[in-house]
């Protein structure tokens, strides 16, 4: 049988917020890969806000963090959660 390796899709990076007095969210766009489920933004420091990503195809594609080395890490297929701060 051939076994095929998921294609590794880096994990994207949201930057903190500086307060501005409006709501903020992740500033991220949905790419041909990935879709965002929520991107419930915060506009005080008090808030959690965060954004959920989803594969757009789960069994060709895998998650992953790029390590300093340059190596990624496999972070499964399941929806992926970013948090950040105001």
């Amino acid at each position: 049988a051939v076994v095929i390796d998921k294609k590794k899709v880096e994990i994207p990076t949201v930057s903190d917020k500086t307060y501005n007095g409006a709501t903020q969210t992740s500033g991220l766009s949905e790419t041909e890969t990935y879709t965002i489920l929520q991107d419930v933004g915060g506009k005080n420091a008090t808030d959690q806000p965060y954004v959920t990503l989803q594969l757009r195809d789960k069994e060709n594609y895998v998650w992953a963090s790029k390590n300093a080395d340059g190596t990624y890490t496999e972070q499964g297929s399941e929806n992926y959660k970013i948090t950040y701060q105001i």
